[in-house]
Parts: C-alpha cells; sequence; structure tokens
C-alpha cells in the first residue's frame, strides 16, 4: 500500500469467493451431516445423517479447503513472471521501462497494482480465464482493512469497523452503547 501512495496509483482487488468453494480436495476429508439438518434436507438425503461422508470439492471454513486455491494461485503467478519478495503473500515483477507490479496474495482475495496499464489489463485477462474471478478497479475493503484514496491520490487505511466489531464482541454490548464516548480511543 505505501509503494502504491509512492507511486500514485491505486491497488485492484480480485476476489476468489466462488472459485474457492469449487476446488477439488487434495486430501481424503471425511464430514457429517448434523441431525439439526433433517427439517431441511430433502428425503432422498436423511440417509446420509451420521454417516461419514467424503469430501470431494472445497468447503469453506474446512481447513484444508484453501490449499488448493493458494497452490493454483502460486503456480499461476510464477508462470506469469512474478517472484515472491522477502514477504509472505507479496509478489513482484519489475517489466520493461522501469514498471513494477505488486501483487498481495491472500486466501480468497489478491490485491494488484502497478506502474503499466497495460500490462495490468493483460493480468486481469488471464485471471478471469483461469480462476473465473471477479475484478474491482479499486481496491475498497482487504484483511479487515477499509482502502480509501483520498483528495491528494494519497490512500488511507481504516480498521475502525473491524476493531468495533471487537469491541462489541468482547464488551458484549452494541457499538451504540459502547463507542461513541470511546469511540475515538478505539480508531
Amino acid at each position: 500500500i505505501a509503494l502504491c501512495a509512492k507511486f500514485g496509483i491505486y491497488p485492484m482487488q480480485i476476489n476468489f469467493f466462488v472459485k474457492y468453494l469449487l476446488r477439488d480436495m487434495q486430501t481424503k476429508v471425511f464430514v457429517q451431516m448434523p441431525e439439526e439438518w433433517k427439517e431441511f434436507l430433502p428425503e432422498s438425503l436423511l440417509q446420509f445423517i451420521g454417516r461419514p461422508l467424503l469430501l470431494n470439492k472445497t468447503l469453506h471454513g474446512n481447513n484444508y479447503s484453501g490449499r488448493p486455491l493458494y497452490q493454483r494461485q502460486v503456480q499461476f503467478l510464477k508462470e506469469q513472471g512474478f517472484m515472491r519478495s522477502g514477504i509472505p503473500g507479496l509478489w513482484y515483477m519489475r517489466g520493461r521501462q522501469e514498471s513494477l507490479t505488486k501483487i498481495l496474495q491472500t486466501f480468497d482475495t489478491l490485491l494488484i497494482a502497478g506502474t503499466n496499464e497495460l500490462y495490468l489489463q493483460e493480468i486481469m485477462m488471464n485471471m478471469r480465464y483461469e480462476f473465473h474471478v471477479e475484478v474491482k478497479p479499486m481496491a475498497d475493503w482487504c484483511l479487515h482493512t477499509r482502502i480509501k484514496q483520498t483528495e491528494t491520490n494519497g490512500i488511507s487505511l481504516s480498521q475502525s469497523r473491524h476493531v468495533k466489531a471487537v469491541v462489541r464482541k468482547f464488551l458484549g454490548s452494541t457499538h451504540e452503547e459502547c463507542l461513541p464516548k470511546e469511540g475515538k480511543r478505539y480508531d
């Protein structure tokens, strides 16, 4: 984000929400449908309640579900010519005419920014083809952080929404009750 502000560019955001749930499992994982689901399932599936079931596709929330997508992302980034930096999840590529492209890889989101607009569009096209992702031309929310561009083309980061949720969780009350007096302290 600091490099984006330095070069006067704004990061794009790539979301993998749907694809995250559609990857083949790389390991054997068994799941069991709970008894409480009986009222929601059709008659044909009731026989599977209480039985161990082999999970064939990744399932959001399962510890092993993110690994196949992450491994395919890594392979894709290497194929595109990106190199890992010393920071986990941060990739970079130096191009012609001193261009620079950076990608921050998280589980189901990538932030991407670069100084060569044509190359960024090519990467986006390749990503859409490979992963069928949602591309937002301007990143807005990543890793519990709100990202906004300021009037002077700077970039501001805010975790106040996340902090309010954490405070609400631990204080056991709504943010209207606990934050107005102490809001600045938490922000």
